[in-house]
């Protein structure tokens, strides 16, 4: 197990290669640590290596399809790289793994924006209200599928529970 920490300390002083190289060494060492694969699919994304990334994240998925954290992480690689079809998939499957998750909600409501859904987009946004009323993102996402709708008044109240929000800390 010590074999974990050498490549946090990598990472934290930002000697990401090198952490890279180290979270290699420790999955060797345990192949079935889902939380060393996701560490490691971490450190490839910090060094751009995507492809590599989404191999250690799916192998996470395909070893326990019930891991959410490894089907979201995936999502968002897919999202960040807009592939938004395998995005919307991922975030789909997170919705029926965590049903009562907000921010899976909001990640899938952030893809049908990104899509031009904007109508899906506000239905899944509301989902996330529904949840968790003070989830301010969820707010200035719902506002930026408002002005997709082309529906001002709807977007600036939005930015006004935004403007609320803001004062109730």
């Amino acid at each position: 197990m010590a074999c974990q920490y050498q490549p946090r300390v990598y990472t934290m002083m930002g000697r990401r290669s090198e952490a890279v190289e180290a979270y290699q060494r420790a999955v060797r060492s345990d192949p079935s640590n889902p939380e060393v694969r996701t560490e490691l699919a971490k450190a490839y994304m910090g060094v751009q290596r995507f492809g590599d990334a989404e191999v250690e994240f799916k192998k996470i998925s395909d070893s326990n399809r019930a891991d959410v954290g490894a089907a979201a992480q995936l999502g968002y690689l897919y999202l960040s790289q807009g592939r938004l079809a395998e995005a919307d998939s991922q975030f789909t499957q997170v919705t029926r793994l965590a049903p009562k998750a907000a921010a899976s909600w909001r990640a899938l409501g952030q893809v049908r924006n990104a899509q031009g859904r904007f109508g899906e987009a506000v239905k899944l946004l509301d989902r996330v209200v529904e949840l968790d009323p003070k989830y301010a993102d969820a707010y200035s996402d719902l506002g930026f599928a408002y002005v997709g709708l082309d529906d001002r008044d709807k977007a600036e109240g939005q930015a006004a529970r935004l403007d609320y929000l803001d004062t109730d800390r």
